[in-house]
């Protein structure tokens, strides 16, 4: 999702109020890593999707015609990746207004004052990290949805954070929709409202007090955990330890450690908190130069034998310029301002 500037207010709002909620024929056959539909042939594909999916004929066309001309252009460099595109229901994360342009190579408004990528983009950085079964990869920058839709049939572990509380919040909703209609790969997907910036820390309840966990309160006894609970509201803000109870100590912050990192908004730099939460031989795809002028770098981070730790950089579009709008940074419950430097 390449990001423009925020419109907050009635705008953004207005745009959420209208987002599609289809009413949809239950999924006939769920999601397995082991699924194949046809890659060979624009109608075997078609009549594939309606029997298998339960999807509408002309959008699987469409979705098969974009799919070749991605092939051709380089951007989906495997069987694995091909599956993964030809999977992920795109236009089930456009506006109404946009349904006919669902597949086009082009970014589509979606509200808020941001864009569904393109999907030719969206499979070039997708194959770069090049997710795996069982990997852990992490999404910066939720937007639509889709970009973590189409991780979902690469791993099941798959983590993305919006600052945009309202559009996390609808997109979580689109999620857990499709969920019930029979998409069940998209319960991989944990989603919270947060400074993509700091990664992913968990921060575990604090230690009772010795008065605390003899006799606790009903209301606090009732209360589920919020590490336990991957919906917007528990994962959106870690509770903090309860005042007036200095015995309890409180447990420090821990960060998730990924396998890949995908970044969808533009910086100056590599957040360091993102590299530190990247496993060693991990990679991180992020667009990186200064405002409007980015180049969307791979990044692996190296670990020698003896662990010393060194960061290779490449350009996945070999010096081509593209255009990301800022990184931009929470202070408080407010947007405001970016992370560059």
């Amino acid at each position: 999702m390449e990001r423009r500037q925020f419109l907050a207010g009635a705008a953004g709002l207005a745009a959420g109020a209208l987002f599609p909620r289809f009413a949809l024929a239950k999924v006939p056959t769920p999601f397995t890593f082991d699924m194949s539909p046809p890659t060979d042939n624009r109608e075997k594909f078609v009549e594939w999707g309606v029997a298998q999916r339960g999807e509408d004929p002309k959008f699987l066309g469409e979705r098969f015609d974009r799919f070749v001309a991605m092939v051709r252009n380089e951007d989906i460099w495997d069987e694995r990746h091909k599956r993964a595109f030809l999977l992920t229901p795109r236009e089930k994360f456009v506006l109404p207004q946009n349904l006919g342009r669902a597949y086009e190579h082009a970014f589509l408004d979606i509200g808020f004052g941001v864009t569904i990528s393109g999907p030719h983009i969206v499979g070039r950085m997708t194959s770069t990290i090049d997710p795996k079964q069982g990997e852990k990869v992490l999404e910066i920058g939720t937007g639509s949805g889709y970009q973590s839709a189409y991780l979902s049939h690469l791993t099941d572990q798959v983590y993305t954070i919006e600052i945009i509380k309202p559009l996390q919040e609808r997109t979580r909703g689109i999620y857990d929709a499709l969920v019930a209609d029979g998409y069940v790969e998209f319960k991989a997907i944990q989603s919270r409202n947060a400074d993509g910036y700091y990664g992913w820390v968990e921060t575990p309840a604090a230690a009772p007090s010795p008065a605390a966990a003899a006799s606790p309160s009903p209301a606090a006894s009732a209360a589920p955990s919020a590490a336990a609970s991957p919906t917007p509201a528990a994962a959106a803000t870690p509770t903090p330890a309860a005042s007036g109870t200095p015995a309890a100590a409180a447990t420090p912050a821990e960060p998730i450690m990924f396998d890949k990192i995908i970044v969808t908004c533009g910086i100056d730099h590599v957040p360091p908190p993102l590299l530190q939460q990247l496993k060693p031989n991990g990679i991180m795809v992020i667009p990186v130069g200064p405002p409007g002028a980015q180049r969307v770098l791979k990044v692996i981070k190296n670990q020698a034998a003896d662990g010393t730790i060194t960061v290779a950089r490449s350009d996945i579009y070999g010096g081509r310029i593209v255009p990301f709008v800022p990184f931009t940074k929470l202070e408080g419950d407010t947007i405001k301002g970016t992370h560059n430097n």
